[in-house]
């Protein structure tokens, strides 16, 4: 994600020192096409906006367990505990870059609460504090 956010910020600013200290075109926007430039660099000032602002925030209470992973759901998540199966805390190994995936909400670390639940289906929730998602764990399930 490092590289992400380094290319996103990067690119914007290796195109504006082309574009007007060395009065060269970048791609194929030259440096007097303002309509080029200013669309170029919305475009990554969204792109930078909208991966600052993914979160994932997990509740683990007597209830059950809450989880909103923003922007990508539009509500929160609720599942009782008289739903799962089995809640544990793992730590896997990662592979490519950290994110949305199919079956496992994550921002980043190896950390997960593997959730599985009485209708066969596996929830991943990464989290950023092993030890106390374990213990909330014990404590409620």
């Amino acid at each position: 994600m490092i590289l992400i956010y380094f290319a996103l910020i990067a690119i914007p600013l290796v195109a504006l020192f082309n574009w007007f200290v060395l009065k060269q075109s970048f791609g194929t926007v030259s440096s007097t096409n303002w309509d080029g430039i200013v669309t170029i660099l919305l475009v990554f000032m969204v792109l930078l906006v909208f991966l600052l602002s993914v979160r994932l925030s997990t509740e683990i209470n007597k209830g059950g367990i809450k989880h909103h992973f923003f922007p990508f759901e539009g509500r929160e998540v609720f599942i009782p505990w008289q739903e799962i199966l089995e809640c544990s805390v793992k730590k896997i190994k990662t592979y490519g870059v950290h994110g949305f995936r199919l079956e496992r909400l994550s921002i980043s670390g190896p950390w997960i609460i593997e959730i599985k639940k009485r209708d066969g289906t596996v929830l991943l929730l990464g989290t950023q504090k092993p030890k106390l998602a374990q213990k909330c764990i014990e404590q409620y399930s």
